[in-house]
């Protein structure tokens, strides 16, 4: 039987995705992502273009068109997918430039099909870039997708004829299940955009075209920084938050005092009932954290000020009622087109922002190295690529204890406000204050 049997040929859009296509839609960033893994040999160009193929028909959202002025809006299936097409082959004397300049390219999620790949063959060995749009998947789901990916091409060497099981019954959107006083609950949170700002221009607007800045921190220095974190009760997230705040504070330079809100990504899978099958999907929301710059603040108080306004929201429940609002959200939106939501958005952008935007961190965590497996060759490195925003979006992913920080701008635009330096400072700010404190250890000790 074809994996293709029992596939329908519409799927229905979940509300994160009509946000997102908006949030697209209104300028606020170009809603697509991307993977970088690099190989320490070559792959089989051959099967890794058909395990690429496959995946259309593993996860069936991503061999679909968005449909946004149906009524609903719609996701569609594709009637004709041109295998070839699917994966870009080219020799490159800079492959991971190449790779992210290739993420960096536009991708219209209405023409669909909604991921594609290039491999770029270098001296050292081959580059994969994988392009996703944002609408169909968040960040948790392009780690899956990296993982099948590497799934469908093990399995193709052992059999050429491997087709997948189709993922059809899968959940699309968080389903936390609660009692009707927190539905109630989760509801009223859901419609707190985020604080007011009174942040200067953020503005990332550029000429049109698009590029991705990169840094690191090496893994003896994130290896580190998260032990020295536990021992204050601070996560990875706290502590690349606490650098991105001090940075921001320094190249944009807010007055004393100002309220600066920075919106945080958050992942709703583990708010989902134990064994719960999800598909790609957007099962993503966001939150903000909201901090004033005091003058002459050592980075140790400045992460303790974030730790306890993320613990704070941690013992709030806000992430559970994400996870419980947006099935309600989307129950509710199900039968409607995007223009009453179109308009809420429009106002609530306007009314919490002042026309401003916020700075963004999107934290996508750890790529799995046991799950990332193409089987050979080697991988040597692999990282993730976010939104291409209007305003200041980081990205952070960590493969073997080495923490990429990307950020996806409109060139032209990088820099403005020296915003060129800003993967580059939040790592030095990591590496400084490790370095501080093996120093001040190794005094005591």
């Amino acid at each position: 039987m074809s994996a293709n049997a029992g596939i329908p040929s519409v799927l229905p859009v979940e509300f994160t995705e009509r946000l997102v296509y908006l949030l697209g839609e209104l300028g606020a960033m170009r809603p697509q992502l991307g993977a970088v893994v690099t190989f320490d040999g070559i792959l089989d160009e051959p099967r890794l273009r058909r395990a690429l193929r496959l995946m259309l028909d593993a996860e069936p959202v991503l061999a679909c068109r968005f449909e946004p002025d149906s009524k609903p809006p719609v996701w569609r299936r594709l009637d004709h997918i041109d295998e070839g097409s699917l994966l870009r082959l080219a020799q490159s004397s800079d492959p991971a430039a190449d790779a992210t300049s290739f993420v960096a390219e536009s991708f219209d999620p209405r023409q669909g099909p909604q991921v594609l790949g290039a491999l770029f063959r270098g001296e050292g060995g081959d580059t994969l870039a994988i392009k996703t749009a944002h609408v169909a998947v968040d960040g948790g789901a392009l780690k899956e997708m990296l993982y099948l990916l590497g799934e469908a091409y093990r399995s193709l060497d052992v059999d050429p004829n491997w087709e997948p099981e189709p993922n059809l019954n899968g959940v699309r959107s968080p389903r936390a299940k609660a009692g009707y006083r927190e539905w109630f609950a989760a509801l009223r949170q859901s419609r707190v955009v985020a604080p007011p700002t009174d942040w200067g221009d953020t503005d990332f607007v550029g000429d049109g075209s698009a590029a991705y800045l990169s840094s690191a921190v090496e893994p003896m220095t994130f290896r580190a920084a998260a032990e020295q974190g536990r021992t204050v009760g601070a996560t990875v997230n706290d502590i690349i938050l606490t650098a991105y705040y001090r940075v921001l504070w320094r190249l944009l330079d807010p007055a004393a005092g100002d309220r600066t809100p920075l919106q945080v990504s958050c992942e709703l899978r583990k708010h989902l009932p134990e064994g719960t099958k999800t598909a790609l999907s957007n099962i993503s929301s966001a939150w903000s954290i909201s901090l004033s710059r005091i003058e002459g603040e050592a980075f140790d108080a400045t992460l303790k000020r974030v730790v306890e306004s993320t613990t704070a929201w941690k013992r709030s429940g806000a992430g559970r009622a994400g996870a419980i609002a947006m099935p309600l959200l989307t129950s509710l939106t199900r039968r409607q087109g995007l223009g009453s939501l179109r308009k809420q958005m429009v106002k609530g952008f306007s009314d919490a922002t002042s026309g401003k935007g916020y700075p963004t961190l999107t934290n996508i965590g750890i790529i799995d190295e046991g799950d990332l497996d193409f089987g050979g060759p080697r991988i040597a490195d692999a990282w993730l690529l976010g939104p291409i925003g209007s305003e200041v979006v980081l990205t952070a992913s960590t493969y073997r204890d080495r923490l990429h920080l990307t950020l996806g701008a409109e060139a032209g635009a990088i820099e403005k406000h020296s915003r060129s330096k800003v993967v580059d400072e939040v790592a030095g700010e990591i590496d400084d204050w490790v370095n501080g404190y093996e120093g001040a250890r190794r005094q005591t000790s």
